[in-house]
């Protein structure tokens, strides 16, 4: 008589994970939060932005003290960052939903073109270097953190109809933050140009890291 083998457990894919979890919270927050701001229920907004922002908080801290960084929330977690700063730059630079408390279109075309230099210079290094994890960089994340007081201090001046003399003296540390990141990355990403290829790997011998 033969024992059958025990089947293997089934894995469980690792996006279903508590910080990954968390981190979609934070994208499914965001057509809520401009649902809201479009409706022009900017102190809901600023709520569920304040929500959102808290889950940025939570699902890195989660991830660390779980040992739960995976290649998922390493792609994720930015991710849901830049669709939520995305759609509150451009959403709090329209008159028509921020009024005269509107955020400098200027700022708005800084951030989202550095995004967009980033995203295109990253495409390149994976279509010609192979896949490979791109870290977040003390500037990067100096930078995003900027952004965030941005969009809060702009909403919450909507939201109070007062703009505080020091939102502007904050546009412009942002602005110059988020360049200076754009450098940074600028020059990383040249560096990894200029990387041979591993011998016998051809383009898709690039490591993909683990992480948050």
């Amino acid at each position: 008589m033969t024992v059958p083998e025990a089947s293997a457990p089934r894995k469980r894919p690792e996006f279903f994970n508590l910080p990954n979890v968390i981190t979609l919270v934070r994208v499914v927050l965001t057509p809520v939060f401009l649902w809201l701001l479009l409706d022009g229920r900017l102190w809901a907004a600023f709520a569920v932005l304040v929500v959102a922002g808290t889950t940025d908080v939570l699902d890195g801290f989660f991830a660390r003290l779980l040992h739960l960084k995976t290649r998922t929330g390493l792609w994720f977690d930015p991710a849901a960052d830049k669709l939520l700063l995305t759609t509150a730059f451009i959403s709090l630079t329209l008159p028509a939903v921020a009024g005269r408390f509107a955020l400098p279109l200027w700022l708005t075309a800084i951030v989202i073109g550095r995004d967009i230099l980033i995203a295109l210079g990253s495409g390149t290094i994976i279509l010609l270097r192979g896949p490979r994890p791109f870290y977040p960089t003390t500037f990067g994340k100096i930078s995003t953190v900027c952004q965030v007081f941005a969009v809060w201090g702009g909403l919450l001046a909507a939201c109070l109809k007062v703009a505080h003399p020091a939102l502007d003296a904050l546009y412009i540390i942002t602005a110059a933050s988020t360049l200076v990141s754009g450098v940074h990355y600028a020059s990383i990403g040249v560096r990894m140009l200029r990387q041979p290829e591993p011998a016998g790997g051809g383009p898709a011998a690039g490591a993909t890291g683990s992480g948050r």
